[in-house]
Parts: C-alpha cells; sequence; structure tokens
C-alpha cells in the first residue's frame, strides 16, 4: 500500500509540476503581477506535494526494513528449531546403534552450529565407536580451539593420546587440565602419560 501511495504520489507530482509551469509561462505573457502572485502559490502547492512524496517514500522504506526483519527473525527461529530437532535425532541414532545415521545427522548440526564445541564432541563419541582415533582426535582439538578450558574435552583427548600412544601430547592435556581445574581426579593421570613417555623414550 505504501509503495502504491509512493508511485501515486511522483506521477502527481511530476503532473502538476508541468502543468503548473505551462499556465505560468502563459501568464507571464499575459501578465507580470499576476504571473508573480501565481508562482508562489504554485511553489507552495509544489512543496506540500512533494512532502506527500516524501512521507511514501518514508512509508514505504519502513515497510520493506520491517517485512526483512520479521523474515530474518523467521529464519532465525527455524533454523534454531532445526538444530534441535537434528542434534534429538543423532542422540537415538548414537543410542540405538545407528551409528552411520547419527555421524551424518551431527555432521548436519556441525555446519549449522560450528562455533559449539558440544557438537564436535558429540561426534567425537561416534568416531571412537567407529574406531576411527585420527578423526575422533581432530574433533577434540576443534573442540578446544573453540572453548580450550573445558575439563571433559581435554581430559577425553588427554586419554585418547594415550590410547593412541601419543604419551607426551597425553601429558600435556593433563597439565593443561591441571591449570584449569587442580582439583580435577583426573590430573592424576597425568603420572600415567608421564610413565609411558619415559617407557617410550627408554626403548628408543
Amino acid at each position: 500500500a505504501c509503495l502504491l501511495y509512493l508511485v501515486f504520489s511522483c506521477v502527481l507530482c511530476a503532473f502538476v509540476t508541468v502543468v503548473v509551469f505551462k499556465l505560468l509561462i502563459m501568464m507571464a505573457v499575459i501578465n507580470k503581477k499576476f504571473y508573480y502572485c501565481c508562482l508562489r502559490a504554485a511553489l507552495m502547492f509544489l512543496f506540500a506535494d512533494l512532502n506527500v512524496s516524501l512521507s511514501g517514500y518514508i512509508c514505504a522504506t519502513a515497510t520493506t526494513e520491517s517485512s526483512s526483519a520479521k523474515a530474518s527473525s523467521s529464519a532465525s527461529a527455524s533454523e534454531t528449531v532445526n538444530v534441535g530437532k537434528l542434534r534429538s535425532s543423532a542422540e537415538v541414532a548414537f543410542s540405538k546403534g545407528e551409528i552411520d545415521q547419527a555421524l551424518k545427522l551431527w555432521e548436519q548440526v556441525i555446519e549449522i552450529e560450528p562455533r559449539n564445541e558440544n557438537n564436535f564432541f558429540k561426534r567425537y563419541r561416534v568416531y571412537i565407536r567407529q574406531q576411527k582415533l585420527r578423526e575422533a582426535l581432530a574433533d577434540l582439538n576443534s573442540a578446544l580451539e573453540i572453548n580450550p578450558k573445558n575439563e571433559n574435552i581435554l581430559v577425553s583427548r588427554g586419554k585418547l593420546h594415550l590410547k593412541m600412544g601419543k604419551c607426551f601430547d597425553a601429558e600435556k592435556d593433563f597439565l593443561l587440565l591441571k591449570g584449569v581445574n587442580p582439583n580435577h581426579k583426573d590430573t592424576a593421570l597425568r603420572e600415567d602419560a608421564h610413565s609411558c613417555y619415559e617407557a617410550i623414550a627408554e626403548s628408543d
């Protein structure tokens, strides 16, 4: 409605301007005093018409911005709902042992929410079930890049490093854990990691 009003106002303004100036030219030829009187009246009318056109433009702009904001808000809400459903479906698939399906679903979740460390941790569990240790480690690294102080993920990466024979890296993880939470029960695993590292060094 605002757009139609704007178009109508602009057309009307242009039409009136042309007509008025043609009349002014005719009046100038007939009577100069009458010409100046008509000119003043015409300018007042034109100014009023321009105000109408400007109001129509403001109305149209406000309507467009409002529509864009509503569309953006709706898209964001829809995306949030979809992520929630995907996450729930992924958890159900994992609990049922449908590992391939769970992996596909977590990949979709991560694509939508790439800055959520918990999504990477969830997919890490899927990779562990598939015995894909490198992929699992990559997800833990990604999660800790987002949140380096996540205790649960630090513990998981330390244990995975131990499992992969990366004892020095495991020891570093448990030292990081101690820096985040000195009282965490799994900081004691640093000793295991250190012993593992020494054993490997001696065998070399």
